[in-house]
């Protein structure tokens, strides 16, 4: 029964690491007999080796406050290196207060048979069908009279992990749109669409010790009324939405990071037929809340995720479990549905080098709205020419920008491109006014000829003079005034000599 799935989640701290919760005694290479001031460490893979927990802990006499350790790899991009809370990956630590990768610190109280783990979140750095290798060390601590832990057997102060064959990776993203329009009250019924997809080159395999799910963290009064899967033929779906959801308070003694949700966790754990999500593939639900007298426009927020077993779901539970917002992390599976009520504007703007007076029958505008709008609302029939023209391209070329082509544009006539009306919608259900913002408009010219000989307008016109010609023809004349000036300059001297 799915319901018990949901308890199952709320007792172990919701969407806690489940694949990570090894019990550290039994990893291998983890050595847990007492001996004097001995420490040991191992490797435990998981999000189909994704995500690593180093283990290590203290089977010596004196408790630790850090312990320094060296991670090294040349086949992964290390993402994130996270301290995980007790209770992670059969940790048991007294306290975790964190880890500083640039020192390789971990900070905390570790004390005889105590354990506590780092997460580490990569990526793969080598080709497909090649293995990576991840080697983690132990090369120093220190105890709570701060002074240095000699390490009695050095022996099990390092851990090794090879991969299997690197494998095309998935990635899941939830996005969102409200549907509800207008104003939004205490107690209304709100309801948003929400579309899954495996947006990756891989595909998502199943681990069925923590089935995909999606979860919300709600403001305070607002609760869950419904799920509707809007297309019940796809591989992923709800059996049961009586039972496949459920709600529970925040666990905030195991997520301090949701200490700034004030409202209850809500969630539903999917079915997935064949276990396996392909590239491109795309879900799509409806997911209604009753509001409360909190749900305010453009503050109140209901934080949603999608839930698996991929390395983002555990970067979201080991943040939180630490005490960092999971919200403000850069992941894609983690989004804000978000109530805006404000007027949703565009902007169209002529592109770089289309001027507004143009001599060449083609004319380029670049779109963009103050909100991130819903795509599927915005297409070429929703653009509306003034002045005469065609529409020839409609691209989208950036993240919430559009690029419009136009030819056929009528000589001398000023033309402006504008958008219907209503025609576009964005993700808090506002549509487009009548108003543009921006330089949205063109005046096509052709280059006026000159009457008498035909030179285009704005160069200089055809003389018929030739540079080197007008050279040697002005040479010619000097020459020929100078000869002028010694024949006059001899027959003065003529004369003088005929008087004497």
């Amino acid at each position: 029964m799915k319901l018990r799935k949901i308890l199952v989640l709320a007792i172990t701290a919701i969407i806690s690491v489940q694949v990570l919760l090894v019990g550290a005694a039994s990893a291998q290479g983890v050595s847990t007999q007492e001996g004097a001031s001995d420490l040991s460490i191992a490797i435990v893979p998981t999000a189909a080796e994704r995500g690593f927990a180093a283990v290590f802990c203290n089977a010596g006499t004196d408790t630790l406050t850090e312990v320094v350790l060296d991670i090294d790899t040349t086949t992964m991009t290390i993402r994130e290196v996270l301290a995980l809370p007790s209770g992670f990956a059969g940790t048991n630590a007294t306290s975790t207060l964190g880890f500083d990768a640039l020192t390789g610190i971990w900070e905390g109280e570790l004390e005889q048979s105590q354990c506590a783990a780092l997460g580490i979140l990569i990526a793969p750095n080598v080709a497909v069908g090649q293995t990576m290798q991840l080697d983690v060390a132990i090369i120093g601590s220190t105890t709570d009279l701060n002074e240095e832990n000699i390490d009695s057997n050095s022996s099990n102060d390092s851990a090794s992990y090879t991969t299997g064959p690197v494998v095309l990776d998935p990635d899941l993203i939830i996005e969102s749109r409200l549907l509800t329009e207008g104003e939004i009250t205490n107690g209304s019924t709100v309801s948003y669409e929400i579309t899954i997809s495996n947006i990756g080159q891989g595909n998502y395999i199943e681990d069925i010790s923590q089935p995909i799910g999606m979860y919300f963290v709600l403001p305070t009064g607002a609760t869950l009324d419904e799920v509707v899967d809007l297309n019940t033929n796809d591989i992923l779906g709800l059996d049961d939405p009586q039972t496949d959801c459920g709600s529970f308070p925040i666990p905030l003694e195991q997520f301090p990071g949701l200490a700034s949700y004030s409202g209850d966790i809500a969630g539903c754990a999917f079915d997935l037929d064949g276990g396996t999500i392909p590239p491109g593939a795309t879900f799509k639900f409806e997911v209604k809340f009753i509001t409360a007298g909190s749900y305010i426009p453009g503050t109140s927020k209901v934080l949603a995720t999608i839930f698996g077993n991929d390395a983002d779901s555990l970067f979201f539970q080991a943040a939180a479990g630490i005490g960092i917002d999971p919200g403000t992390l850069d992941v894609n599976n983690i989004i804000y549905l978000v109530y805006d009520d404000g007027d949703l504007t565009p902007t169209i703007n002529r592109c770089p080098g289309t001027n507004q007076v143009t001599y060449i029958n083609d004319a380029c505008f670049k779109i963009n709205f103050n909100k991130e709008i819903y795509g599927d609302s915005f297409t070429i029939d929703d653009l509306v020419l003034n002045g005469g023209g065609n529409i020839y391209s409609f691209t989208q070329t950036a993240p919430n920008e559009w690029t419009v082509r136009i030819n056929d544009l009528p000589a001398g006539k000023l033309v402006s491109l504008s958008i219907a009306k209503g025609g576009v919608i964005d993700l808090s259900a506002v549509s487009n006014g009548v108003s543009v913002l921006g330089e949205n408009a063109v005046r096509f010219e052709v280059e006026a000829q000159d009457s008498t000989n035909n030179q285009v307008q704005g160069e200089l016109p055809a003389t018929g003079s030739n540079t080197d010609l007008t050279i040697y023809a002005l040479l010619l004349i000097a020459i020929g005034l100078v000869l002028e000036a010694r024949k006059s300059l001899f027959q003065k001297m003529v004369i003088l000599a005929t008087r004497r």
